[in-house]
């Protein structure tokens, strides 16, 4: 099979409980057992052999290993909201300003936080997460790591953040249609969307109108990338974009990387 170049559903056996009871009680994995599961994916990314195994060691520590040291010295137990994704709407605070991000996996690498950074320098971001299937679906055939543990991530990275995620497409509705249903349903003001998406006029436009809901792109390596075992050729314009990472970039991570 094409995905067994990639690594994917990484020790599901070291967590605990289903998806739908965790945002239905508002309970996170246990940040320790968070610890352990995202250091032992770490050491997997780290050692399982392949001809891209330099490529998986080099990134990494700035993706799974910033979890671990972030989650590892956190010293409060602030954090946001997972709640089920009928519940949203009641959950908003009145008054308060919400940006829906559509995330799909989101496994949490340095674009990734950009992107939560960039979105609660505007708004309270609501973060709604597509079950596996959805990941099962793209290139690599899954994700790695487990739903339960990246639902929990995003729950311990802002006391400001809400978790959800979404309900399946039913089948024989358009994509563009159920997407937006499920924004109406949500009761948030803001869609947000990356400027690298294809679709971004149409994602941001579910929402009420503002200057700051494109999300730049930051040129940061695909999760799909940093998981696969078998090594491929980089043509030399996506090598220019990994490099030519923007200053405003740079500048908006560090502000959040320097709070671990």
């Amino acid at each position: 099979m094409a995905n067994e170049e990639y690594l994917r559903n990484f020790r599901p056996d070291l967590l605990s409980g289903n998806i739908d009871q965790m945002l239905a009680d508002n309970r996170p994995q246990d940040k320790n057992t968070l610890v352990e599961y995202l250091g032992q994916a770490l050491e997997n990314l780290k050692t399982i052999p392949g001809p891209n195994l330099g490529f998986r060691r080099e990134h990494a520590d700035d993706w799974i290993g910033w979890w671990v040291r972030f989650l590892g010295n956190k010293k409060n137990e602030d954090r946001g909201l997972l709640v089920p994704f009928e519940k949203i709407k009641s959950n908003l605070v009145d008054g308060g300003k919400y940006g829906v991000l559509f995330a799909g996996g989101f496994e949490g690498h340095g674009g990734h936080r950009f992107a939560a950074n960039w979105m609660r320098s505007f708004v309270s971001p609501i973060l709604l997460l597509e079950r596996d299937w959805y990941v099962d679906s793209k290139e690599r055939g899954g994700p790695y790591l487990d739903l339960r543990a990246r639902v929990s991530m995003w729950s311990y990275y802002d006391p400001n953040v809400l978790v959800s995620v979404l309900p399946e497409k039913p089948e024989g509705v358009d994509a563009s249609v159920h997407y937006k249903n499920l924004f109406d349903q949500t009761g948030a003001d803001y869609c947000f969307a990356s400027e690298s998406d294809k679709l971004y006029q149409q994602k941001i436009a579910r929402g009420k109108p503002a200057p700051f809901l494109l999300i730049p792109a930051q040129y940061i390596q695909r999760t799909t990338d940093k998981v696969q075992k078998l090594a491929e050729e980089i043509d030399f314009e996506r090598l220019m974009e990994l490099i030519n990472t923007t200053d405003h970039v740079k500048k908006l991570m560090s502000d959040r990387e320097n709070e671990i």
